[in-house]
């Protein structure tokens, strides 16, 4: 199914919205090589909106309720590294500021 694309009034973002049915369903037998579903009841309307850039979840209307989406960053700080990529890292830090440095003398001397 293609997504029809509307732009969100609020945000100005551009969001790619989907449209379809679904029934709600049981599962049997979950887990194993026999599982299988069985709808339980009549189907419900479900319209789901995503960021059109990123493809983030936006919201979704599900029968009457609707579902909207946050994605907030966990911790901060700097990221856990093993010591020998933070080695690496260091390194090629300590290069590109020691290229940059000869870079600017070498303009400097020009002049």
């Amino acid at each position: 199914m293609k997504p029809s694309i509307e732009q969100d009034r609020r945000s100005d973002k551009r969001l790619a919205v989907y449209k379809q049915e679904a029934k709600p369903f049981k599962i049997f037998d979950e887990g194993t090589i026999n599982e299988y579903a069985v709808p339980t009841g009549p189907s419900v309307a479900v319209t789901a909106r995503f960021d059109a850039a990123t493809g983030l979840p936006q919201s979704a209307i599900v029968g009457g309720r609707i579902y909207t989406y946050r994605i907030e960053p966990l911790g901060g700080g700097e990221p856990i590294l093993s010591p020998s990529f933070r080695e690496a890292i260091d390194a090629t830090l300590k290069r590109e500021a020691a290229l940059n440095a000869a870079i600017k003398r070498e303009r400097q001397n020009r002049r």
